[in-house]
């Protein structure tokens, strides 16, 4: 894990450990990879309680967002079979009212 592709051997043997880490975090930062500096910065719990959060984040984000996009459908769905209910065709128009009324039986 250290960045020893980047350290000559002799340079590795006179650094000691900090700047070591220097250098582990410098690489780091230069490649854009912050995760791996926050891991060398922070502690394992702060580090769980960051992703656990940022996991419930994602989890009500996506039961929000689905719930939006389902009752939009339905929605759509419910003008659709009025529209085709005014319509007025054969077999189809029985069997959507009967939807319909349903669905108004159940919303109230």
């Amino acid at each position: 894990m250290l960045p020893m592709d980047l350290l000559k051997e002799r340079e590795l043997a006179a650094l000691d450990e900090k700047k070591v880490l220097e250098a582990f975090a410098e690489k780091i930062a230069r490649e854009g990879q912050i995760a791996g500096l926050v891991l060398v910065s922070c502690s394992k719990w702060q580090v769980f309680l960051r992703n656990f959060l940022s996991g419930m984040a994602r989890g009500l984000g996506f039961a929000l967002g689905s719930t939006l996009v389902l009752a939009l459908f339905l929605a759509g769905l419910y003008a659709l079979c009025e529209a085709l209910i005014v319509i007025k065709l054969p077999f189809v128009t029985e069997w959507l009212e009967k939807f319909v009324l349903m669905l108004k039986s159940s919303a109230n």
